[in-house]
């Protein structure tokens, strides 16, 4: 064999072409594995920012807002339930005052009573005085009356009662309101569930927690002026009651007090004669008959009283109102902010997209080959990661205690806010029912004493009576004549007075009937009319709701599943083309394997020179050692990486779905990754051995 050209070839510098060449390659090839590695890890870290933030965001949501939203309501039902389960306080103090007035009527009944049988003992001993049977029928009368108004009070008792029955259908409404919110609740979970899977596509956390907080500072400070002009509206209808009450009080008082001191003028004025005797005695019945009727104008009073309460009722009604449309405000705010969050995930898949087409693009013009310098480098980057994230969990627990404590100052506030609001209404209400029952009682006490010392008067008047009459008896004998003359006089002016007191006593008593009727009427039609508006206005308010919430809901799984499933084909897709460019690679990496083993038969010639070399015969075993060396290092950071994904993930509710995810990522990348060292490895020992082979000419 002719091995002329051997010596030129082993010169120094004979494989300086080569070397270059190789070195080049390897630095070029170096360089390019290390700005992927830095693209890559880039790519992972701001990933698993925006997946933390929204993992976080979302938690938030479910947490505090739904949470929230569904504790009101829950307060709600619980006091209609209470208001339910326990009658009103206005309507036990309507039965104790319905009670009172039946006593007082009982009272007013025993003594006309006594006052039948001194009639009775006038009319033994005046015979034809006691041929009255007019008296009879207007007591009777009065009697007829009596008992229609205690059937009105008790038709208004029975409308009371419908109208707590009306706020038991109410509550039912609110629950049906609960059971809607529950049911939008779950949708927002399975929302959650599937944003979870959507590794790559959330929003920074600092722009989130600033959107959010300043969101809940909007919603207290909405939420503070409307309670606060509620509680003083409430706090001005409460003092115009009051003062109305305290001067219809005032003025019962002033003319029952009137007519009290009227009927014992009339008394102490008219016992000289029986003519006058009889005149004082009817003056007496009619004076019963106007407190009576004053009685009724009570009665009257107390019904306009309970109209206001009624109307109280009507305020509390427009006030559940304004909180339903508050609650639809909010409802729609937060359904136009996740649009908005919804179309910014979107913008951001979108730009995700398009960096990992960048990505694709960069990695086809990859991997020529490989440098001796890539353990340093990789060290270097490696350093470089685990300080970047240190600052990245340090700057995520600063930013967690930050919205800790902010979220821990809002509940706070908004805790202590109503608790005094509720504090404050309470107090007024307990303030105005003890003013209420101590007026009431004050009257009640006031009548039952003027009513005694009438009865006093009148027992006074009928020992007079009594006493003048067994005088006038003994004079009965000698002027018979004289007295029946004059009982027929009296007996014609008494018919006549009774005709008239019949009449006023009549009209009077229609007149009331006339208007409690109306009264009651108005406030039934009233009540019937705002409860049935407020039915009508809360369901279609919250069927509206539910049926945008839906729709949304619906609008969103659909946009998601497009998303997902045009991500997974473009995944596919470009894993495919990866896969067919390693497969190109492999096949030149054979190819020149090829090329080199035509060359095996020119080793012999040099095997001598070869041996003069002590450090080249290790080469393939340094290269070797290195690529394992590297190889491990990788896979330790992988199990590292992996261990501290693990963590992450157990710590999250939906950690099954979100492991299942990142084990589709992490371990396609992981076979890739140990693929590629595999291909780097018999590269660098082909090159090796071509480093040993030089090329022969025969």
């Amino acid at each position: 064999m002719d091995h002329s050209n051997h010596t030129t070839l082993l010169q120094a510098g004979g494989h300086t072409p080569i070397s270059d060449r190789m070195r080049d390659l390897l630095a070029r090839a170096a360089q390019d594995h290390v700005y992927e590695q830095r693209t890559q890890g880039a790519v992972l870290d701001e990933i698993r920012q925006r997946l933390e933030g929204m993992e976080w965001l979302l938690r938030e949501v479910r947490e505090r807002e739904l949470g929230g939203l569904s504790g009101t309501l829950e307060t709600v039902s619980g006091r209609l339930d209470d208001i339910t389960a326990k009658p009103p306080m206005w309507a036990e103090g309507l039965a104790q005052h319905v009670e009172a007035v039946r006593d007082h009527v009982d009272a007013v009944g025993e003594q006309v009573g006594s006052v039948d049988a001194r009639v009775e003992s006038v009319s033994r001993h005046v015979a034809p005085v006691g041929d009255l049977p007019g008296l009879w029928a207007d007591l009777g009368t009065i009697g007829i009356g009596v008992e229609e108004a205690l059937n009105r009070l008790q038709s208004v008792l029975d409308r009371g009662d419908g109208i707590v029955s009306r706020m038991g259908e109410f509550a039912g409404k609110l629950s049906q309101l609960n059971s809607s919110m529950e049911m939008a609740a779950s949708r927002f979970t399975r929302l959650d569930k599937s944003l979870a899977e959507l590794t790559a596509r959330t929003d920074r956390i600092e722009g989130a927690v600033t959107g959010l907080s300043e969101g809940l500072d909007d919603k207290l400070a909405a939420v503070a002026e409307p309670l606060a002009a509620q509680v003083d509206v409430a706090a001005g209808r409460l003092a115009a009651s009051e003062q109305h009450l305290s001067g219809r009080l005032a003025a019962v008082e002033e003319h029952v007090t009137g007519l009290l001191e009227d009927t014992g003028q009339q008394l102490t004025t008219h016992l000289d004669a029986c003519e006058q005797r009889l005149s004082v005695r009817l003056d007496g019945v009619e004076g019963r008959l106007g407190a009576t009727g004053e009685r009724l104008a009570a009665v009257d009073g107390r019904l306009g009283r309970h109209d206001g309460r009624f109307d109280a009722l009507t305020g509390l009604v427009t006030t559940l109102d304004g909180r339903v449309a508050a609650v639809d405000q909010h409802l729609s705010d937060t359904a136009t902010r996740n649009e908005g969050r919804f179309n910014h995930v979107d913008n951001h898949l979108e730009s995700l997209d398009e960096r990992l087409n960048e990505i694709e693009e960069h990695v086809t013009t990859r991997f020529d080959g490989v440098d001796s310098a890539v353990a340093g480098r990789f060290n270097t980057v490696d350093a470089k990661l685990a300080a970047g994230f240190e600052r990245v969990a340090g700057r995520f627990e600063s930013v967690d205690s930050t919205v800790t404590a902010r979220f821990e100052a809002v509940d706070t506030g908004l805790a202590a806010r109503i608790a005094s609001v509720d504090s404050t209404i309470a107090a007024r209400l307990d303030m105005v029912d003890t003013k209420l029952a101590a007026r009431l009682d004050t009257v009640d006490s006031d009548l039952a004493a003027r009513i005694d010392t009438v009865a006093n008067r009148l027992n006074r008047v009928d020992t007079n009576v009594a006493a003048r009459l067994d005088t006038a008896d003994t004079n009965l004998a000698a002027g018979i004549d004289a007295v029946t003359a004059q009982l027929d006089t009296v007996d014609a002016r008494l018919t006549a007075r009774l005709d008239s007191v019949d009449a006023d006593l009549a009209a009077r008593l229609d007149t009331v009937d006339t208007n409690v009727a109306a009264r009651l009427d108005t406030v039934d039609t009233h009540l019937s009319t705002r409860i049935d508006s407020v039915d009508n206005n809360v369901a279609a308010r919250f069927d509206t709701a539910d049926g945008n919430l839906a729709a949304r809901l619906n609008k969103v799984d659909t946009h998601l599943a497009t998303r997902l499933d045009a991500v997974d084909t473009r995944l596919h897709a470009r894993f495919d083309g990866v896969d067919v460019h390693l497969t190109d690679l492999a096949a030149r990496a054979e190819q020149a394997g090829e090329q080199l083993e035509t060359v095996d038969d020119r080793v012999e010639a040099v095997n001598q020179r070869v041996q003069r070399l002590p450090g080249t015969s290790d080469i393939g075993d340094r290269i070797s050692q290195l690529l394992a060396t590297e190889a491990t290092a990788q896979v330790e950071r992988l199990a590292v990486a992996a261990a501290t994904l693990t963590e992450i993930v157990q710590t999250r509710p939906d950690r099954d779905e979100l492991a299942q995810t990142v084990t589709g990522i992490v371990e396609p990348a992981t076979t890739d990754l140990t693929k590629r060292l595999g291909a780097l490895e018999e590269t660098m020992l082909a090159l090796a051995e071509a480093l040993l082979r030089p090329t022969r000419k025969e």
